[in-house]
């Protein structure tokens, strides 16, 4: 490959045929320079027909050696994918492929490094959900069958509470099934400009906690919209939407009850800040990034025993990439809340 990396870097050689025509021609025309230079340095030689004849053979077979060699080095890039492909299918091991060359032989190194790489998160997915599917699902299923067939609808306060329970376990069962389904679009999705637009982060969050006020209530939980106005982010409104849901929603599930939930923003040379803070069970030190992985085992219980897909955060941080933006959380510890910042282009 370095010689296929050194090559790269001329600028006239920007396509891959330029460069095995570049050392063909080097290979032919050195030999002839190189006897025409040897033959005008020693004038007066005395050269006979037959010297110039063996030094032109001589001169002709070094140039050739060296240019099948240069040449089958040229066919590195190609070598390289063949047997990464090769080991791909025969072990399932990831390859390494560079990605940095733009030419056809990089353009095709790059896209078999990314269809891998894209091919193993899809295989990932699927033995997650797979994992998912068997376990956690069947779970509140599970509950609400056992919980219909022993309801005895002549006590109405027993009746009453396992409604309630029912309920809660369809919920659940409901907001799994969502968030896989965000998921699976999320991982095929991309973002392109014209899907964006100049949408207001005040409105957004007001919206999103009207949505979220039966909760609200239920905890008796103060929510403080303190997002300047004035600031405008450019996004999809659909799927920024879920982040800003989400981490409300998070940040409801692990607040005490009489809690206060606030939400600011910051502005700063074109991009926004959007930051969520709670004054709740806080994080542990050191899952600060691990709450972001798909399917964590970082996930929790919320105050009120709410469930966890270990989903959530994971499709925030996706959608928040997509926007070319970044999030991060932060806890002073345990019962001490937790703030979260999203950054994101104006």
């Amino acid at each position: 490959m370095k010689i296929y990396g050194i090559l790269s870097k001329v600028p006239f050689l920007k396509r891959y045929s330029f460069k095995f025509l570049f050392v063909a021609f080097l290979g032919i025309h050195i030999p002839l320079l190189a006897v025409i230079g040897f033959i005008l340095y020693n004038q007066g030689g005395g050269f006979s027909a037959m010297n110039v004849f063996l030094l032109v053979l001589v001169f002709t077979l070094i140039a050739t050696v060296i240019t099948l060699f240069t040449l089958n080095s040229l066919l590195a890039p190609l070598l390289k994918t063949k047997t990464s492909l090769e080991e791909y299918a025969d072990h399932g091991l990831i390859p390494n492929i560079p990605t940095g060359y733009n030419d056809e032989a990089g353009i095709v190194m790059k896209n078999v490094q990314n269809t891998i790489v894209k091919i193993e998160n899809m295989l990932s997915t699927q033995r997650d959900l797979t994992s998912l599917l068997s376990h956690d699902l069947r779970t509140p299923i599970a509950e609400m069958i056992g919980v219909a067939q022993v309801m005895d609808p002549d006590d109405k306060e027993d009746h009453e509470l396992m409604v309630k329970q029912i309920v809660k376990s369809g919920e659940n069962l409901l907001e799994m099934l969502q968030s896989i389904l965000t998921m699976m679009k999320l991982d095929t999705l991309e973002l392109a400009p014209e899907d964006k637009a100049k949408t207001s982060l005040h409105s957004m969050v007001n919206h999103v906690i009207e949505q979220s006020s039966s909760r609200l209530k239920a905890k008796r939980l103060q929510i403080s919209n303190e997002v300047n106005p004035e600031a405008d982010i450019e996004v999809n409104e659909t799927f920024f939407e879920h982040v800003v849901s989400n981490l409300i929603n998070n940040a409801i599930k692990f607040s005490h009850e009489g809690n206060i939930i606030t939400i600011s923003s910051v502005s700063n040379h074109g991009e926004v800040t959007l930051i969520v803070k709670d004054r709740g069970i806080g994080l542990e030190s050191g899952t600060e990034h691990l709450i972001f992985q798909r399917f964590t085992k970082h996930g929790r219980e919320g105050t009120k025993n709410e469930k966890s897909t270990g989903l959530g955060l994971y499709l925030t941080k996706r959608i928040v990439e997509l926007h070319n933006g970044k999030i991060e959380a932060s806890s002073e510890g345990r019962d001490k809340g937790t703030t979260f910042k999203v950054k994101i282009p104006a």
